[in-house]
């Protein structure tokens, strides 16, 4: 018995290929499988104008006219017709992994331009949301029309222009999620931290459990001082996505700051539980060892951080402080002269090397690295805080480059 579907006879006895009897079945069965392999195509076949529906005369050409409709509407649907909406990404993708050093404002968020015609993610890094069928907002057309030149002002470099953008599309439709989180990012940019926050604080209005969103105005609140506002606001997205490591590693930085070490250390060790490659965590964290005496533990989160990044000058330069202040001083001239090969005018490291030479008695050696930190960066050795912010400079280091400082020929830092 032959296989049928309606008047079409896909194979007969015997296998052997059937001609279909019907020229208009055939349309069917091609609009169908089109609808169902491509769904959307034949309603942007129709934006593209009329599909010929004229039949070309002769039996025999028939199937030629067919394939050929098919073929169109394929070049259709690879083109990127769609019978939805089509938006660009939001020009935030993802928020670095480390925040910046304890102690220090996090860095802005990083904004990196994101081709037009993609959906934009919820969240960075995840599936891009179905479209929406729901009926746009008010003015929701003309807010993306500015939004997408907006994206395209920044992509040129001109954040003036794409804020102007930006700010016209929120006005057009406030309900827009994405283009005050990118508005904000470049407010921040511009050093507009309040207007940045005002951003934010609308787009949680609109998607109260938007992520990101929570992640910038924890940043904002930050930068503004508002430490435990940035606290508050980290604690939900942590909430929100337990198994971001950035987010953890954002949040024990703003733990570090309020000077809550322990909690600080916890949420380190989460963000490296789930991103054993997070640089920033491993080095965030030995930060917050050193600070509470763990000084084994933190060399070894910052020799972990340099074989992720063996390039990174100041992390050969923090090993070498602290080494150093364990009395290893062959341990740490190693770390030093390393950080030098990789940039020979780095002033840290031609201080520390100074120190190291100094306590092995080698005075010139050490007087010469000396005058060469302080003729990169006059002034420098003048300021006992602003060492220890440069990464482990205390105790013991501190006091020896006092006393490189004080030798006779020794040339002076500005100031003194």
């Amino acid at each position: 018995m032959a296989a049928r579907v309606d008047n079409l006879s896909l194979r007969g006895e015997g296998g052997a290929q059937r001609r279909m009897r019907d020229p208009g079945a055939w349309r069917l069965f091609l609009a169908a499988g089109i609808k169902v392999l491509m769904p959307g195509a034949e309603k942007c076949a129709c934006r593209q104008g009329p599909t010929p529906s004229a039949r070309p005369s002769g039996r025999s050409n028939s199937s030629l006219w067919h394939m050929l409709v098919a073929l169109a509407l394929m070049v259709l649907s690879a083109a990127g017709c769609s019978s939805q909406p089509v938006y660009p990404k939001q020009i935030i993708t993802v928020l670095p992994p480390g925040a910046g050093a304890p102690g220090q404002p996090p860095p802005e968020a990083p904004v990196s331009p994101s081709a037009p015609g993609e959906m934009p993610p919820s969240v960075p890094g995840e599936a891009p949301p179905a479209a929406s069928s729901t009926v746009p907002a008010p003015g929701a057309a003309a807010g993306q029309s500015h939004y997408n030149q907006g994206v395209m002002l920044f992509r040129q470099g001109n954040t003036t222009g794409a804020i102007q953008e930006f700010r016209i599309a929120v006005t057009e439709n406030p309900r827009d999620v994405k283009a005050r989180n990118n508005l904000g990012v470049l407010l921040e940019k511009a050093g507009d931290t309040h207007g940045a926050i005002e951003q934010y604080q609308a787009a949680l209005q609109t998607d109260p459990n938007n992520k990101l969103t929570h992640r910038l105005l924890a940043r904002a609140l930050a930068q503004s001082g508002d430490i435990n506002g940035a606290i508050d606001q980290y604690e939900v997205a942590v909430k929100l996505d337990p198994n971001d490591a950035g987010v953890h590693n954002d949040f024990g930085v703003a733990l570090h700051r309020n000077s809550d070490d322990s909690d600080a250390i916890y949420q380190y060790r989460r963000a490296l539980a789930l991103d054993p490659t997070d640089f920033a965590a491993h080095r965030n964290l030995a930060d917050a060892l050193n600070e509470t005496g763990n000084t084994t533990q933190a060399i070894t989160e910052l020799q972990t951080a340099a074989g992720l990044r063996p390039d990174d000058v100041t992390i050969h330069n923090a090993i070498g402080n602290l080494l150093f202040e364990r009395n290893d001083i062959t341990g740490a001239m190693a770390q030093w002269q390393t950080a030098s090969r990789i940039d020979p005018k780095n002033p840290d490291a031609l201080a520390g090397m100074s120190i190291g030479y100094w306590k092995m008695g080698q005075k010139r050696q050490a007087l010469d690295s000396y005058r060469q930190a302080v003729a990169l960066a006059p002034g420098y050795f003048c300021d006992d805080t602003q060492l220890r912010g440069q990464g482990h400079w205390n105790g013991p280091t501190l006091n020896a480059l006092h006393d490189v400082a004080k030798a006779p020929g020794a040339p002076p830092c500005s100031g003194t």
